[in-house]
């Protein structure tokens, strides 16, 4: 079938929301690092949060987000092709 991308988007968002998620976008990721049971996510702004789950939706910087993440061997990921 046909999907209508941005609806999903936006139906996916307030799901997480009534569940007491929260969905950050257009914020650079300096380091993802464990913290006992919760992952801690910083931002390059020094900000951060907490969370059981984390998902890695960086599109064509997911390789890089995964790179600074504790734990994650850079050396294990996959090469990036593009084209």
């Amino acid at each position: 079938g046909i999907v209508d991308v941005p609806e999903l988007v936006v139906a996916l968002e307030g799901e997480i929301g009534q569940l007491g998620g929260q969905l950050l976008g257009h914020t650079p990721v300096a380091r993802i690092a464990r913290a006992g049971s919760l992952w801690r996510v910083e931002s390059e702004s020094g900000d951060a949060i907490s969370s059981r789950i984390v998902v890695n939706a960086a599109g064509h910087g997911a390789l890089a987000l995964a790179a600074c993440t504790e734990g994650v061997d850079p050396a294990s990921l996959p090469r990036a092709h593009y084209g």
